[in-house]
């Protein structure tokens, strides 16, 4: 389990407190229903009290419950662990005791067998999706801090004679999954970044929500003299590949008229 971002808390000795608050509680409600009720706003006062220590000491109960149950997650093992279970099992039979619902406590819910994921190698496949599936421009850069929480990312791409650049950083709130992607389409001065979800449907989902985006657009017009000389440089390279087949073809044909010639003049001897 992931018991890196939980908050540590000190095993608790509850066993002793939690009888002890438990039967003073039951004490009092005893005294009071034994005293009778001379007076009807004495009365009212009385159950009015019980009423708030029995909601109290539920949520004192049901908190200590859920730390026990955190520190046995903690431990790790079932093993030598019979005395923590005892004592999570009790709590719960006071809390149903007083009326508030425990469910029965299953030691190997809680337990589990992986480790905790490479953050970073997710918030890794996270810049991969993105170079995988986004199609309408490129992925200049991308990188992952050390601690694996923020993403850098710069799109570039051309749009109506505008060359753009978009420089993004993202971080986690919580943790990458590995299954996000990251996103940008972009408008005149603007766009938008996101990071999306690839669903169990096969459809990319906003998520952008849980996360922190921001992001800087650089843009300047496309200079069409370059976009010029590289559509003529790509001309004359497909010309010059052109007229190099049409030489080698030439070549072929000239050695193989040579080798019908040598053949022709080759004399042949009759036999007698």
């Amino acid at each position: 389990m992931n018991n890196d971002y939980q908050e540590d808390r000190e095993p608790l000795n509850t066993k002793d407190m939690l009888e002890k608050s438990f039967f003073d509680n039951l004490n009092k409600i005893g005294k009071n229903n034994a005293k009778g009720s001379p007076k009807i706003s004495e009365e009212t006062t009385k159950t009015s009290e019980t009423q708030f220590n029995t909601e109290k000491l539920l949520l004192e109960l049901f908190d200590t419950r859920d730390s026990l149950i955190e520190f046995f997650s903690k431990t790790g093992a079932v093993q030598n662990s019979q005395p923590l279970i005892n004592s999570i099992n009790k709590v719960g039979s006071c809390i149903r005791l007083l009326g508030g619902d425990a469910s029965d406590f299953d030691p190997f819910v809680h337990l589990s067998g992986l480790q905790v994921p490479n953050i970073k190698k997710n918030a890794m496949r996270v810049i991969e999706n993105t170079k995988d599936s986004y199609s309408i421009g490129k992925i200049d850069q991308a990188g992952v801090s050390n601690d694996g929480k923020t993403l850098t990312i710069t799109f570039s791409g051309q749009k109506d004679n505008t060359d753009y650049k978009a420089v993004g950083t993202i971080v986690a709130n919580k943790n990458w999954v590995g299954n996000e992607a990251v996103d940008y389409i972009y408008s005149n001065g603007s766009g938008r970044m996101s990071v999306k979800v690839f669903n169990e449907e096969g459809k990319w989902v906003d998520k952008s929500n849980i996360y922190k985006i921001s992001w800087e657009l650089f843009e300047k017009e496309a200079d069409l003299n370059v976009m010029s000389v590289e559509v003529e440089r790509e001309s004359e390279t497909k010309q010059v590949n052109k007229d190099s087949k049409i030489k080698e073809e030439i070549e072929i044909e000239a050695s193989n008229d040579n080798i019908d010639e040598e053949i022709g003049d080759f004399p042949i001897e009759e036999k007698k």
